[in-house]
């Protein structure tokens, strides 16, 4: 387990630069609970830094809250909330930063689904959620000039509809599951300035998402880490944005299951 936390701890280092240009395509944690049985449940409390900007130093905490319940075996339901801020800091050569754009947005989700296991620690599941949120945009970024901060302007509402497959195992202080994530994203209301019509012809994108989990700890509060990339699929690119990001989140996850009991005195 020492060796997948040194990777894992890598890899999260390693994506920190690649968050900072994630503005209309905000990439969010996924909410990927991993259940065995009913009842049973998970509440996770997490944070996904973002760096702000190229040349800064400085990063903002964004924070998500995941819930999960398994009511009957086979049967599951999630609910998130995911909030999203990035600010651009430019530094004079004075050595002093000032804030010249910023975004923010958030996401509420609420999803069922459905899961199976495979031998004593496997796991598979397969959910679909429905989202709706908030993505907006003021100043320029980090890569944009002062003559682009109109153009680069805009407020979004948005429903979304994913489906989320997974596979994975667990024991008794480990657990580890990845998964693909598409999601169809319907703007219903959005404004740019300056921008041209055709940028946002019909207010539908799509996303594809992949994802790792990561929890290590005891059988009731583990240490969570999850890797992400998230890429545009469908519908047209805006200027000023990246259509691949990256994300790393880092939290904790309260963990309450009857087989937890039976794990004393089993081994890893």
């Amino acid at each position: 387990m020492k060796h997948f936390i040194l990777i894992f701890s890598a890899l999260f280092l390693y994506s920190l630069p690649s968050t900072a240009q994630s503005l209309l395509l905000l990439p969010f944690k996924v909410n990927s609970p991993a259940f065995h049985e009913a009842p049973e449940a998970k509440i996770a409390i997490s944070a996904m830094p973002v760096t702000n900007g190229f040349a800064s130093s400085t990063f903002t905490i964004n924070p998500a809250v995941d819930l999960a319940v398994s009511p009957i075996r086979h049967f599951s339901v999630i609910a998130s909330f995911h909030s999203f801020t990035h600010q651009t800091v430019e530094n004079n050569w004075l050595f002093n930063s000032s804030i010249v754009g910023s975004a923010q947005g958030y996401t509420i989700e609420g999803g069922i689904g459905a899961y199976g296991n495979f031998g004593k620690y496997g796991h598979t599941e397969l959910l679909l959620i429905y989202g709706n949120g908030i993505s907006q945009k003021h100043g320029r970024s980090a890569a944009g000039g002062p003559g682009q901060a109109d153009f680069e302007n805009y407020y979004g509402k948005y429903q979304s509809l994913a489906i989320q497959p997974a596979v994975g195992f667990s024991s008794r202080r480990f657990s580890l599951n990845g998964g693909l994530r598409y999601t169809v994203r319907k703007y219903n209301e959005f404004s740019m300035a300056g921008a041209p019509q055709e940028y946002m012809t019909d207010g539908t994108l799509a996303l594809m998402a992949g994802f790792i989990n990561f929890e290590a700890g005891n059988e009731f509060l583990r240490f969570t880490v999850q890797l992400g990339a998230s890429s545009q699929a469908a519908g047209i690119a805006l200027a000023g944005e990246n259509n691949t990001n990256t994300y790393a989140s880092i939290g904790f996850v309260s963990h309450f299951a009857p087989r937890h009991s039976a794990w004393y005195g089993d081994e890893d």
